[in-house]
């Protein structure tokens, strides 16, 4: 949807079949509201949800799921965002993030499940600029790294939720991570920094839990009242 427009869809089903056949589109200010919708998208870097240029993307008991290489669950660009409630985002090709964010982007989640399975596909990534992702009783469980910053910057925030990576790797920051994980929240997973061109810092509060799978770097690390557990990888 273009520039301008407001579009609100209330159940059904959207479906595309090709390379760049996106499900869902908010471009040049323009908002998309999904309540109730399945989204369905089968070819290479075939978005579920793409936010472009201040575009803004709202899903209410929504599904998206992906199938193809590249082909990101929620994907939002150049000062865009998407806000995420009560909704699944399931990616299974590789290379495949459920979220992706870069140009000072920002993705919400709230009661809202992220999972991927394809090769090297991250649960969440960010790749360029500064980009803001907040989680709310949700959880991510990815394939590849639970949050890979392979550029820019990300600040994240955790209320009750979850960060899981299946391959042992919870954190992988080549750019810089700014992330608080408070109110019982849990990460599983090793956390890794470049030492060249990476800058970690997490702080953990209120109860929160750190599963340590592996060896780990951070730039930082502050606990309040939460632990961490280091087990065999």
């Amino acid at each position: 949807f273009q520039q301008g427009s407001d579009v609100t869809l209330t159940g059904g089903t959207v479906e595309t079949h090709g390379g760049k056949s996106n499900g869902l589109s908010a471009e040049a200010t323009a908002t998309v509201h999904a309540d109730g919708v399945r989204v369905s998208t089968h070819g290479a870097t075939a978005y579920g949800a793409r936010a472009y240029y201040s575009g803004a993307i709202s899903l209410q008991n929504t599904r998206v799921s992906t199938h193809g290489e590249g082909a990101s669950g929620l994907y939002a660009n150049a000062s865009s965002s998407i806000d995420a409630t009560a909704s699944s985002i399931r990616t299974d090709g590789p290379a495949a993030a459920g979220v992706e964010l870069l140009s000072a982007a920002s993705v919400t989640l709230n009661q809202s499940s992220v999972t991927t399975s394809g090769a090297g596909s991250h649960g969440i990534l960010g790749t360029y600029g500064d980009n803001t992702v907040s989680m709310s009783d949700s959880v991510v469980q990815a394939s590849g790294s639970a949050l890979e910053v392979a550029g820019g910057s990300v600040q994240a925030s955790l209320t009750r939720s979850s960060l899981i990576g299946a391959d042992g790797v919870a954190l992988n920051v080549n750019g810089r991570l700014d992330m608080a994980a408070d109110d019982r929240s849990y990460i599983s997973g090793a956390a890794r920094t470049n030492p060249a061109t990476g800058k970690s810092h997490l702080s953990l509060s209120g109860d929160s839990r750190w599963d340590v799978s592996g060896a780990s770097t951070l730039t930082s690390l502050s606990n309040a009242g939460s632990r961490i557990d280091f087990t065999p990888p």
